[in-house]
């Protein structure tokens, strides 16, 4: 369905009176950083909160970490994992830096350029049309694919992947799984919505992340860049997701002049175009534009504003890539193990 004139009409509307648009903008965006598209995440530049961006010198490193129980499986310590992560290498780049970590863990010496060259990763077109900026956004970062890949070029085929989907939702135990391939040599990497499971009173990340897992146990999940340990209920959360990324109001408002609303239907990724349509992407980027010229009106206050976020198709898809070393004995168990069931649904009598 093509978009009306009125949606690709908007922001010539705005623009009779640009400068008090501008600030009506201003106003409407002003809790939110609207560069934050340059934060960290799959996309990750940081899904994690900005925590990250302003710890002081002092904090204490293990701060968001819990230790481990005694029934924990671990790859390394909490001070060996704080003595050997690496942390963020660039911009969208947490799939090389999770590389970076399973290729330490695994004992295997890497040059973080050469790792990072070998990942495929898409940046963000900052400077683009509405259009193309979000569908830049479905596919910023890397994907399980790419890190498989990547992992294969760097090593010489020496270390092997395995991607575990999570969602729609696994009938699995986390800890048993994941702590039995642990023991067998594996090296986990998530891939996770980190706009799941946020509480209604705290803002949305901005992406998804990848993140290399060094331990499990009832107490979480244990995880680098940043070093954190996820409590298990959220991280199920994080990695059972549909393939969707939520933008936010400042990232589609500031990009609306002249917007060309009608190319959204025609989607961006061949592999998955219909989604834009299906996803109504285009209608609700002009529901988003259509309440914010009403604030810039008056009729309305910026915070009876409804649209927070648009939502888009997102070419990640949840789960674990377990990684091993092509010579341990098990790994082709792991590449030959079948996927994970479906849980199934519960039906109350």
């Amino acid at each position: 369905m093509a978009t009306s004139p009125q949606a690709n009409n908007l922001a010539d509307s705005a623009s009779e009176d640009e400068g008090n648009f501008e600030d009506c903008l201003e106003e409407l965006v002003s809790s939110e950083d609207v560069n934050s598209s340059g934060s960290n995440v799959a996309d990750s530049r940081s899904a994690r909160e900005p925590q990250e961006e302003t710890k002081k010198e002092d904090e204490d490193p293990l701060a968001r970490c819990t230790p481990p129980s005694h029934n924990s499986v671990m790859i390394w310590t909490l001070e060996e994992a704080l003595q050997h992560q690496v942390e963020q290498i660039g911009v969208s780049a947490c799939g090389a830096t999770a590389v970076i970590n399973v290729l330490s863990a695994l004992g295997i010496p890497c040059n973080p350029e050469v790792v990072d060259q070998a990942i495929d990763t898409h940046l963000r077109e900052e400077d683009a049309p509405l259009p193309q900026y979000l569908f830049s956004r479905s596919v910023a970062g890397t994907v399980h694919q790419d890190l498989i890949k990547g992992m294969s070029a760097v090593t010489d085929g020496r270390v092997v992947g395995r991607f575990f989907d999570f969602h729609p939702e696994r009938e699995v135990n986390l800890v048993q799984w994941l702590g039995h391939w642990i023991e067998k040599g594996a090296v986990p990497i998530a891939t996770m919505n980190m706009q799941q499971g946020i509480p209604p009173d705290e803002p949305i990340p901005d992406a998804w992340h990848h993140q290399m897992i060094f331990g499990i146990g009832p107490e979480g999940v244990h995880m680098v860049n940043p070093l954190i340990t996820e409590k298990l209920e959220l991280f199920q959360h994080h990695i059972c997701s549909e393939s969707v990324l939520l933008i936010r109001q400042a990232d589609v408002v500031t990009r609306c002049s002249g917007a060309d609303l009608n190319l959204l239907e025609r989607g961006g990724d061949s592999r998955w175009s219909t989604r834009w349509q299906d996803m109504r992407v285009a209608e609700q980027c002009m529901e988003m534009m259509m309440e914010t010229l009403l604030a810039y009106k008056g009729d309305i206050q910026p915070a009876q504003m409804t649209r927070t976020h648009v939502r888009i198709p997102a070419a990640y898809r949840s789960g674990i890539t377990l990684f091993m070393k092509r010579d341990t004995p098990e790994y082709l168990e792991m590449l030959e193990s079948p996927g994970l069931a479906l849980k199934q649904m519960q039906i109350r009598a």
